[in-house]
Formats: structure tokens, C-alpha cells, sequence
């Protein structure tokens, strides 16, 4: 599938090396439009709006479940006596929700489960999205090197 994604791609940029001289192309759909039409320059408009909202999506449900994840492990530790070794040789499986009262679970599974924490997620993100400087964001790309390296260490030790 990469190989026939690269071809793909090799094909497209070299596409715009046969267009007529004065036709200004900026992307896929303007080279759509040369070659086949209005309607092919609609399509690929369309399914690339709707790939990049699949993107958007998935990146959406990653955020709120790590906040999820997070929030439930904040609590669990701060509401019970267990503690989490980690640097062991078991899985990590804390079944500590047994522990916990009836009262504290359901207060705390009212405000905190997959239904609310995107809304929560939106609170945290928006003011991020009006930045003027984008500088922190590259910032926080090398945090997003480290963590990659750091998942495949883990893996390989849990191996």
C-alpha cells in the first residue's frame, strides 16, 4: 500500500509538468480540473475535506481518551491507599475501582466519563487555538519525540 501511495504521489507531482503554460495549479484538485473537469476538481475536493475530517476525528477521540485515562488514575491515586509500581514485570491492570465507595464513584463518573471529558477538552483547547506565536507548538513537537522514543523503550522492556 506504500509503495502504491508513493506512485501515486510520484504521478501527481509530476502531473503539473504537462499542464499548459499560464494555468496557475496550487494543489491535487486544481490538476483534476485540467485534466478531467469541474466535476473531478469537486471529488477530490470533497473526499480530501473528508480525509482531513477523519484525521480531525481520530485526533479528537485520541485526546479525550488520554484526558479520560489521565483523570481516572489522578483519582484513583488520589482517593485510595494503592500504589503503582512501575517497574515490574506484570501487566499494569489496577483493578482499584472495588476500593472505592459507591458515593465517590458515582459523583465522580457523573462529571468525568467519555461523554464529558471532550466537552472538558474543548475548554483547554480553544484558548490554545487563538495563539498569535506558534512557537510553543514547535515547542511542544520535540515533547512529542521523547514520548515516541520513550513508548518504544517501554515496549521493548516490557517484551
Amino acid at each position: 500500500m506504500g509503495l502504491v501511495c508513493c506512485y501515486t504521489a510520484n504521478r501527481i507531482v509530476r502531473a503539473q509538468y504537462h499542464v499548459p503554460r499560464g494555468v496557475v495549479i496550487f494543489e491535487f484538485p486544481d490538476i483534476c480540473r485540467v485534466f478531467l473537469g469541474k466535476w473531478a476538481e469537486t471529488t477530490a475536493g470533497i473526499f480530501g475535506l473528508l480525509t482531513f475530517f477523519g484525521a480531525m476525528l481520530v485526533y479528537w477521540t485520541l485526546l479525550s481518551t488520554f484526558l479520560l485515562n489521565i483523570g481516572d488514575f489522578i483519582h484513583i491515586q488520589a482517593t485510595t491507599n494503592e500504589t503503582i509500581e512501575f517497574f515490574t514485570k506484570d501487566v499494569l491492570c489496577s483493578n482499584s475501582s472495588s476500593s472505592l465507595d459507591a458515593a465517590d464513584i458515582s459523583n465522580f463518573e457523573t462529571f468525568w466519563n467519555a461523554k464529558t471529558v471532550p466537552l472538558y477538552l474543548i475548554v483547554i483547547i480553544m484558548p490554545l487555538l487563538n495563539m498569535k506565536d506558534a512557537v510553543i507548538f514547535t515547542k511542544f513537537n520535540s515533547l512529542g519525540t521523547i514520548s515516541v522514543a520513550f513508548i518504544t523503550v517501554l515496549t521493548i522492556v516490557k517484551v
